[in-house]
């Protein structure tokens, strides 16, 4: 059985999820972009890991406003 509280946690922990793996790629990917200039080959990589980060980030925004536009039909 589900509750709304089931709901409450998971979103919780996707929440933090999605912001523990944005700001971890965020440093990861600036650092090797950094080092981009001595390590040639760390620019493809870290491009693709903020690249990522950023396509994350907007949908998790574009989903947001979805789901708080038209609430959970679900239930």
């Amino acid at each position: 059985m589900e509750d709304e509280r089931d709901y409450q946690i998971a979103g919780k922990a996707a929440r933090i999820a999605i912001t523990i793996y944005s700001i971890t790629t965020s440093i990861i990917g600036a650092t090797m972009m950094a080092l981009a200039k001595t390590q040639p080959s760390f620019i493809i990589p870290s491009y693709m890991l903020l690249y990522s980060t950023c396509a994350l980030i907007l949908l998790y925004s574009i989903l947001f406003k979805i789901f708080s536009k038209y609430g959970d039909n679900e239930k």
